[in-house]
């Protein structure tokens, strides 16, 4: 039954993205249907959001992000070989 509920969810993602919706807005669907489908109270939502937003390892992820868009766009414009 949670493979179904998965699948609704990546479909509700595809759907608002087929919208031509910025991805925050499906990845926000995304949430509000896993909410709903799991039957998450939103207040526990938001505060586990929120903490894991907070965390030290979200800002490691962001700034390893960030370093590889830097050295990609290095290596398009021949910087690195």
């Amino acid at each position: 039954m949670d493979i179904i509920k998965l699948l609704l969810i990546f479909v509700c993602i595809i759907t608002v993205i087929k919208f031509n919706k910025p991805l925050y807005i499906s990845l926000a669907a995304g949430v509000a249907a896993t909410i709903v489908l799991f039957g998450i109270n939103p207040f526990t939502a938001l505060e586990l959001i929120v903490i894991g937003a907070f965390r030290k390892t979200p800002f490691i992820l962001y700034w390893l992000f960030i370093q590889l868009h830097f050295c990609r766009g290095c290596w398009k414009k021949g910087a690195i070989y």
